[in-house]
């Protein structure tokens, strides 16, 4: 954003502040602390509110733990306006999480296939992307249902024997 502080994404691997790594700042949602670590590296509130798409009150609430972020859309904001990975602050799943989900198999991952392709969708996946993996979760649900009728009628036993 022109005008702004730039963003080092490698700030939030390896930095920390306050003694806590900024990776567990992020994952933790600790949006107060975020916005002081920003104050602390040449960030004013003005910035802030610019690359965020926030109030200059609201930030400034934020930073002295008056007020919580927990509004998705806020987040998301958040996240694009200072370049965090989304995956980081809990927005969306990281690079490959999905591709076990994608199959249907959501016992491995704990993850819902129609979540993740909705979330590929929000994180910037085209149309067509979003459609073929909804497409591929939806006949993998049919195809398993299929798959659990023939199985459990070829399991019965007819009627009259034993």
């Amino acid at each position: 954003m022109p005008g702004l502080p730039p963003t080092d994404p490698a700030w939030w691997a390896g930095q920390s502040y306050e003694g806590r790594p900024l990776h567990e700042i992020l994952h933790a949602r600790d949006i107060g602390t975020l916005f002081r670590f920003l104050n602390g590296n040449g960030w004013s509130r003005a910035a802030i509110a610019a690359a965020c798409g926030l109030s200059e009150t609201r930030v400034r609430a934020i930073i002295l733990g008056r007020q919580k972020v927990t509004s998705y859309e806020v987040l998301e904001r958040i996240a694009r306006g200072l370049r965090i990975p989304p995956g980081w602050i809990g927005l969306a799943y990281t690079d490959g999480a999905c591709s076990t989900a994608e199959k249907g198999d959501v016992r491995s991952t704990g993850r819902d296939p129609e979540r993740c392709a909705c979330r590929a969708l929000r994180d910037g996946a085209s149309a067509e992307e979003f459609l073929r993996r909804l497409c591929s979760v939806l006949l993998d649900r049919q195809t398993r249902a299929a798959h659990t009728r023939s199985s459990a009628g070829s399991s019965r036993s007819p009627k009259g024997s034993a």
